[in-house]
């Protein structure tokens, strides 16, 4: 094996292990909850790396114990995940997430991050933003593993 194949292989292999301990209940007090999910808008506000890939989006998001809410979500995966699907984004899609309550990427509504490179899916969210320009849209982080297509629209 090449020096370089291994050091790719620690990387990754660390990177996995800070994301095991980033959703270790020392780290997060919150509980992953089940939420249907349908998302408005791709920030540009996107990372790729070799360890990994981000996607952050505008959502509309309903639970059990919740009405819906604008949120902010951020989808970590793997280097070798692949992200959801445009089509189904692009059909505004409903999904079955499981998602947990993530405070520190809490952001107000008129500095979320929409530029020239983000794709909207619904034309009414640069208006919601600028209604909602003074509001907190919470953040959470999505499992993504656990993400599926909810065939159970009411």
């Amino acid at each position: 094996m090449s020096v370089n194949r291994l050091l790719s292989c620690l990387i990754l292999l660390l990177c996995a292990s800070l994301n095991v301990r980033a959703d270790n209940p020392v780290y997060e007090s919150s509980k992953r909850e089940g939420v249907h999910v349908v998302i408005l808008a791709l920030s540009t506000s996107t990372h790729q790396t070799f360890a990994g890939n981000q996607d952050t989006y505008l959502a509309v998001m309903s639970s059990n114990r919740d009405s819906v809410h604008l949120v902010k979500l951020i989808d970590v995966y793997r280097a070798t995940g692949t992200p959801i699907r445009r089509d189904l984004l692009a059909g505004q899609s409903r999904f079955r997430m499981k998602v947990t309550r993530y405070p520190g990427c809490d952001v107000v509504g008129g500095l979320f991050f929409l530029g020239r490179q983000s794709t909207v899916f619904d034309p009414q969210v640069e208006l919601l933003l600028r209604d909602r320009a003074a509001d907190s849209i919470p953040c959470y982080k999505v499992d993504h593993e656990a993400t599926r297509l909810d065939k159970h629209v009411p």
